[in-house]
């Protein structure tokens, strides 16, 4: 059985790097796919589909779904909720080919904290979503498979010990194989497969996942910052650059030059100090203060 876990990022359909994840996928030639974070109309040319709720606890966008699963197979048995300890939108499970097949899309460190619901705190949703999984698989004695979005690398890295250790314990009756340093990437997942029975001539392995094409930006881009910093900057000169024609015009005195000079100086280090201590940064994008320099 081949396996594909893709997390797509909300690729957009029919854009440049939705069509090449769809053609890296189908040249794959895989049995099961596993889809998070992804568009329905991208997959559903797929004969045979099932995904997860579509409210998980954000803005609902047409088509969108934390957990898609395609099969060569038909489904059967399909469930979309686990139990009532599970947050919603976030799992799907249905049976192919002889096997129970889980997709999960466990939410990450900060979900619904600072955005969504807000009302969770960090690794609260994570926690509580391990749970719900926890006593749906305590539950499952026929040949299962949990792949999907895990939001932890195995061994820990930087989640804390009880988040980890919760984790394992989640999965204490299941092998998970996508630990450690996947080839050839070099890096550790946080996409993961695992399963109760044992799997023959397994080979684990990572495939080019567009992250280059993701990040590329227009080339108007970096012209644009050079400019924003140049305009930004020359502030900090703007006020010994007029200070003779002010000397001629109003016939200020040299202490009113110097405060001139040290006001607009004091008003970057007051910015750079006031900024981050309220945390906007965080907040509002950053175009919307570093744009306004180009004016």
């Amino acid at each position: 059985m081949k396996l594909i876990i893709w997390n797509t990022q909300w690729a957009k359909p029919d854009s440049k790097r939705e069509i090449q994840i769809k053609k890296i996928v189908a040249e794959e030639s895989p049995d099961i796919i596993c889809i998070t974070e992804g568009y329905m109309q991208s997959w559903e040319h797929y004969e045979h589909i099932i995904c997860s709720q579509e409210d998980y606890g954000y803005k609902i966008h047409e088509g969108r779904r934390k957990v898609i699963l395609i099969s060569k197979e038909k489904w059967t048995d399909k469930n979309i909720i686990g139990n009532d300890e599970l947050p919603t939108g976030r799992f799907i499970s249905g049976v192919t080919s002889n096997t129970q097949v889980v997709g999960v899309c466990i939410p990450w460190k900060d979900a619904h904290v600072k955005t969504g619901n807000k009302n969770s705190s960090s690794w609260g949703e994570h926690l509580s979503y391990l749970s719900g999984l926890k006593t749906h698989l305590d539950k499952t004695h026929t040949p299962t498979i949990v792949v999907g979005d895990y939001n932890q690398r195995i061994p820990k890295k930087y989640s804390t010990k009880l988040v980890f250790d919760t984790l394992l314990k989640t999965f204490e009756n299941f092998d998970i194989f996508s630990t450690g340093i996947i080839s050839p990437i070099g890096k550790q997942s946080i996409d993961h497969f695992s399963t109760n029975t044992i799997p023959e001539n397994m080979v684990i392995k990572s495939i080019d996942n567009i992250q280059n094409t993701q990040n590329q930006r227009p080339s108007r881009i970096l012209p644009t910052i050079i400019l924003s910093q140049f305009t930004g900057g020359s502030l900090w000169f703007s006020g010994n650059a007029i200070l003779k024609n002010l000397i001629a015009e109003w016939n200020i005195t040299d202490r009113i030059t110097g405060l001139s000079t040290s006001s607009i100086q004091l008003g970057f280090i007051a910015g750079i100090l006031f900024l981050p201590g309220l945390q906007l940064l965080t907040v509002i994008r950053h175009e919307k203060y570093f744009s306004p320099a180009l004016c």
